[in-house]
């Protein structure tokens, strides 16, 4: 059976990105999105690890994942999954939510699955209206009343704990990461940087950022190569991004992304009238 992802984008106070994904073998690896993920199960059971703990989800159930925290995905069983995903940032999160919300409020979703019909039914309109050639005008609509609908049932606007700030040194040690993002910086650079030995550096970098440095670097490249790909293609992408070889960028890219780095780009290009087509692997 072929796996099949289609990408689109929508521009609601800010640029969310729309995948709709049939994965039967895929797995994802641990990553995170700068953006929030809005998932409706279409087919099979999702079981994926966040916040330290296995969920599932099962057809018709939404997966809500905040920015910033790890997590991966794959099929519970042989069907494999299929999920309508929404990428949503925080401007647009900011723009649907009550307008009485203080400015320095942090966002988050309460739980890792919502289990509303109603809720899910306005999500699969919201998609749909994408396949069948909606004008911009419906879609759009539809897409900020489904996502409405998402934050009055699911959503928090208290902040967390986790976010109180990480130690100093351990910050310094991401920023010098940053700073030499496409480089093959040696573990023993970032654990001088933050003044601690390797084993204490690795242990305090993964409890804050939920990710090894090296994996941490990997996820911060993706990111830096999917701003790239509206523009660049994807061979030169992966030379710019610091990635060994086209093969290298595209198995990591796919393993974090769901997708092929081509076919990512897609999206950024003309689309014709029919639009949002299976890209069929």
């Amino acid at each position: 059976m072929k796996e099949q992802t289609r990408c689109t984008t929508l521009n609601i106070a800010g640029r969310i990105e729309v995948l709709h994904a049939r994965y039967y073998e895929h797995a994802f690896a641990p990553h995170w999105h700068e953006e929030y993920a809005i998932g409706l199960i279409d087919a099979g059971v999702e079981r994926f690890k966040y916040q330290g703990v296995t969920h599932q989800a099962v057809e018709s159930e939404i997966v809500l994942l905040n920015a910033g925290d790890v997590h991966t995905g794959e099929g519970a069983d042989e069907r494999g999954f299929g999920f309508r995903m929404l990428y949503i940032p925080e401007t647009t999160i900011r723009e649907i939510a009550l307008p009485s919300r203080h400015p320095q409020d942090s966002f988050h979703f309460q739980n890792a699955v919502l289990k509303s019909r109603s809720v899910a039914r306005h999500l699969l309109a919201a998609h749909r209206s994408l396949e069948n050639g909606a004008s911009s005008l419906e879609s759009e609509s539809l897409f900020i009343g489904a996502i409405a609908g998402v934050l009055r049932e699911a959503s928090s606007w208290a902040t967390p704990e986790r976010l109180i700030g990480a130690p100093s040194a351990i910050l310094a040690a991401r920023e010098y990461l940053h700073d030499h993002l496409f480089e093959d910086v040696p573990l023993i650079e970032l654990a001088a940087t933050a003044g601690i030995s390797r084993f204490h550096f690795l242990r305090a970098f993964r409890n804050r950022f939920g990710l090894p440095p090296h994996a941490y670097q990997l996820q911060q490249r993706i990111f830096a190569a999917k701003r790239l790909l509206k523009v660049l293609p994807p061979t030169e992408v992966a030379h710019n991004c610091g990635f060994a070889d086209q093969s290298h960028f595209h198995r990591v890219f796919r393993a974090m992304v769901g997708t092929t780095p081509g076919r990512y780009a897609e999206q950024f290009r003309s689309i014709p009238p029919e639009g949002f087509a299976a890209i069929v692997r």
